[in-house]
């Protein structure tokens, strides 16, 4: 998949082998396009989520909404995304993290949710974020107010709904 914030095209990578001569040809197959404005996108099995003011879209290939993720004002709109596993954690513009399983016929939040504003003094915004194949888990760095990186990996442990750290400056 690739997307330029305006148009999002879906290909399918196909390996060719000819036995004959023992030669591998990769070719491209377009599976779909559309036209849509997405901070950023992600794709899991048949579905593409896009990430849009207030919401994330989920949507076939072609682009058909076949579910929407809403985010309210407060909670900010949705621009980082991290799949792994069945789990797809997504960040938004005023520091709210929440989790989703995907492993159903339709997303669905798991757990509350972690606002990074209220947990970080000097949180500015999300740099980074990823999520345990498990759900369990989610990592987050982060640029403080004034524009200089966090030297934490700040951890958030779902079942214990506990904010933790690792800070790689002083090194524990």
């Amino acid at each position: 998949m690739v997307w330029n914030g305006k148009i999002v095209k879906v290909f399918e990578m196909v390996v060719n082998y000819n036995s004959a001569n023992l030669d591998e040809k990769i070719m491209k197959q377009e599976k779909g396009n559309f036209s849509c404005p997405a901070f950023a996108c992600a794709i899991f099995e048949q579905n593409v989520y896009t990430l849009e003011p207030t919401r994330v879209n989920v949507r076939t290939f072609q682009g058909t909404v076949k579910q929407v993720l809403q985010f309210t004002e407060q909670e900010g709109d949705p621009f980082l995304a991290s799949i792994n596993g069945t789990f797809l954690a997504i960040g938004t513009t005023q520091g709210v993290v929440k989790i989703f399983d995907l492993g159903r016929r339709e997303a669905k939040s798991i757990g509350g949710s972690m606002n990074l504003k209220q947990q970080l003094p000097n949180f500015g915004t999300l740099r980074e974020l990823g999520i345990s194949c498990d759900g369990s888990k989610v990592t987050m760095t982060v640029i403080k107010r004034n524009n200089v990186p966090d030297s934490n990996l700040y951890i958030w442990n779902l079942e214990k709904d506990a904010l933790g750290y690792f800070d790689f400056e002083r090194g524990y």
